[in-house]
Formats: C-alpha cells, sequence, structure tokens
C-alpha cells in the first residue's frame, strides 16, 4: 500500500510540476523585454543575410503568388502559362502597388534577365515555385 501511495503523490508532483513549468514558459515569452529580444536577434539576423547576398550570386525559391522583397523591388511569382513565365515586378522606389507584369519566355532561360535593376538567370519553374540565381544587385542609390 505504502508504494502505490507514493507512487500516486509522484504523478502528482509531475503533473503540477509540469503544468507549473508550462504556466512559466507562456509566461516569459508573452513578456515584452522577449519580445524585445527576439525583435532585436531577427534583424540581426537580417543583416547578416542581406550582407551574405550581397557578397556572392545567391539562389531564391519563389513561391507561386507570395511577395518577396530583393533589394528595391519585390517579385511576386505568378506561375507558367505557354512556356512563359509570369511575373509581377513591384518598384518599390516608384510606386510599391503598382505592378508590372513581366514574361520571360523559355527561350530566353540561358540569357541575364534584369528584373527592376537586380539580374538574375531563370534556374527552373515549374506550376508551384520558381527559382532565379541573383548575379547582380545593382540599381539607383
Amino acid at each position: 500500500m505504502a508504494s502505490s501511495n507514493s507512487k500516486n503523490k509522484l504523478k502528482q508532483f509531475a503533473v503540477v510540476s509540469l503544468l507549473v513549468l508550462s504556466f512559466l514558459a507562456i509566461y516569459y515569452v508573452s513578456t515584452d523585454s522577449y519580445q524585445e529580444r527576439s525583435r532585436a536577434m531577427q534583424k540581426r539576423a537580417d543583416a547578416i543575410n542581406k550582407t551574405e547576398k550581397a557578397r556572392k550570386p545567391y539562389q531564391i525559391v519563389l513561391k507561386r503568388n507570395e511577395r518577396y522583397d530583393i533589394g528595391r523591388t519585390s517579385l511576386v511569382y505568378r506561375g507558367v502559362k505557354k512556356n512563359t513565365v509570369l511575373v509581377d515586378l513591384y518598384l518599390l522606389d516608384l510606386d510599391p502597388q503598382q505592378s508590372y507584369r513581366k514574361k520571360i519566355k523559355s527561350a530566353e532561360t540561358k540569357k541575364e534577365v534584369d528584373l527592376g535593376g537586380v539580374k538574375y538567370h531563370l534556374i527552373s519553374a515549374n506550376d508551384r515555385y520558381l527559382t532565379l540565381k541573383v548575379v547582380r544587385l545593382t540599381g539607383t542609390p
């Protein structure tokens, strides 16, 4: 009987401890200081990523109908129709709400494509994703 009673107390202690730890974790994550540190860490990570991308050519993958900011432009991949890749280009300095439809034909995939001052090579395109290699970030200062 004594071992059964101690097992029940141990189980109760474990459940209460788990609940207390969960509550403390939720409270800690919801504090302002945690959120400020999280934002600061995200800004630092974004700055590091931006400098790394500026140094060397890299690839980006655009999901269909999602906006991706690069340099002073934004791209939205719209899909492939009749061997033509459709991309909406937003020039952030000019008008961030106005899109310009760009069409990249399959014959142009071997050439550099200029979209808003950024030079790309088309790697692949299908119905869901577009993969581009960023060759050069150019544009007006």
